[in-house]
Protein backbone atom coordinates (compact mmCIF):
# COMPACT_ATOMS: atom_id res chain seq x y z
CA UNK A 1 0.00 0.00 0.00
CA UNK A 2 1.11 3.45 -0.82
CA UNK A 3 -0.49 5.01 2.00
CA UNK A 4 1.40 2.97 4.92
CA UNK A 5 0.57 3.46 7.81
CA UNK A 6 -2.09 6.72 7.34
CA UNK A 7 -4.30 4.04 5.82
CA UNK A 8 -6.78 3.55 8.81
CA UNK A 9 -8.91 0.98 7.18
CA UNK A 10 -10.47 -0.77 3.94
CA UNK A 11 -13.96 -1.63 2.86
CA UNK A 12 -14.82 -3.60 -0.01
CA UNK A 13 -17.92 -5.35 -1.15
CA UNK A 14 -20.47 -2.79 -0.94
CA UNK A 15 -23.04 -3.23 -3.11
CA UNK A 16 -25.92 -1.44 -5.05
CA UNK A 17 -28.17 0.48 -3.63
CA UNK A 18 -26.43 1.25 -0.64
CA UNK A 19 -28.48 -0.96 1.68
CA UNK A 20 -28.81 -0.29 5.75
CA UNK A 21 -26.56 -3.25 6.45
CA UNK A 22 -23.71 -2.20 3.94
CA UNK A 23 -23.64 1.36 5.53
CA UNK A 24 -23.66 -0.04 9.08
CA UNK A 25 -20.84 -2.19 7.97
CA UNK A 26 -18.97 0.94 6.76
CA UNK A 27 -20.17 2.98 9.74
CA UNK A 28 -18.91 0.56 12.38
CA UNK A 29 -15.59 0.79 10.32
CA UNK A 30 -14.88 4.17 10.62
CA UNK A 31 -16.12 4.32 13.97
CA UNK A 32 -13.61 1.81 14.81
CA UNK A 33 -10.52 3.20 13.24
CA UNK A 34 -11.31 6.73 14.09
CA UNK A 35 -10.74 7.91 10.45
CA UNK A 36 -10.54 11.37 9.55
CA UNK A 37 -11.17 11.61 5.97
CA UNK A 38 -13.09 8.94 3.87
CA UNK A 39 -11.84 8.55 0.23
CA UNK A 40 -14.18 6.52 -2.24
CA UNK A 41 -13.61 4.56 -5.50
CA UNK A 42 -16.75 3.34 -6.99
CA UNK A 43 -19.94 4.29 -8.61
CA UNK A 44 -22.95 6.15 -7.20
CA UNK A 45 -24.09 3.27 -4.62
CA UNK A 46 -20.86 3.54 -2.89
CA UNK A 47 -20.88 7.12 -2.82
CA UNK A 48 -23.95 7.25 -1.40
CA UNK A 49 -23.31 4.82 1.49
CA UNK A 50 -20.35 6.54 2.71
CA UNK A 51 -22.65 9.79 2.44
CA UNK A 52 -25.22 7.76 4.66
CA UNK A 53 -22.27 6.63 6.87
CA UNK A 54 -20.43 9.33 7.60
CA UNK A 55 -23.68 11.60 8.98
CA UNK A 56 -25.33 8.33 10.48
CA UNK A 57 -21.75 8.02 12.70
CA UNK A 58 -22.12 11.91 13.63
CA UNK A 59 -25.77 11.61 14.44
CA UNK A 60 -24.25 8.73 16.57
CA UNK A 61 -26.90 6.20 15.09
CA UNK A 62 -26.82 2.76 17.00
CA UNK A 63 -29.10 0.32 14.25
CA UNK A 64 -30.07 0.22 10.87
CA UNK A 65 -33.60 1.24 11.20
CA UNK A 66 -32.14 4.67 13.38
CA UNK A 67 -30.85 5.35 9.45
CA UNK A 68 -34.62 5.91 8.33
CA UNK A 69 -34.92 8.53 11.17
CA UNK A 70 -32.46 10.69 10.46
CA UNK A 71 -34.19 11.69 7.02
CA UNK A 72 -37.70 12.00 8.83
CA UNK A 73 -35.63 14.60 11.49
CA UNK A 74 -34.23 16.47 8.46
CA UNK A 75 -37.73 16.83 7.17
CA UNK A 76 -38.70 18.33 10.50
Amino acid sequence: MALGDSLAGELQGLTAHSPRADVMSLMTLLKETKADMVVTLGGGSVCDATKVACIALENNVQSAGDIANLATAAQN
